[in-house]
């Protein structure tokens, strides 16, 4: 059993759902991105087959930001997405593959 109170864990459910939910719709918005991009005469050129994994589109789309003259007034923006997005997979895998085992009191407000 985790080390935590069920009222604890209720309080959980929103925001991890919050989460989850955005989640989603940005990875939607990705692979919406990585199809039209790679159907570009330059897209195709930096990838042999259109890439799937969120690590892979995430690299394709860091390449395509560098190489498509018309994203260069949006490179700056799309590498800034790309990382808050790298950086929000560890959570949310981590609630969607793991478990919550433990919740630190000192840690809530």
């Amino acid at each position: 059993m985790p080390n935590i109170s069920a009222a604890r864990l209720e309080a959980l459910f929103r925001p991890i759902g919050e989460l989850i939910i955005n989640w989603s719709l940005l990875d939607s918005q990705i692979v919406k991105m990585v199809a039209i991009l790679y159907h570009t005469e330059t897209g195709r050129s930096l990838q042999s087959e259109i890439p799937r994994e969120f690590s892979r589109r995430v690299s394709f789309l860091r390449k395509c930001a560098s190489k498509i003259a018309e994203l260069s007034n949006f490179a700056e923006d799309i590498r800034r997405m790309l990382t808050t997005a790298k950086e929000m997979v560890i959570v949310r895998d981590a609630f969607v593959h793991g478990a919550v085992s433990n919740y630190d009191t000192s840690l809530s407000g």
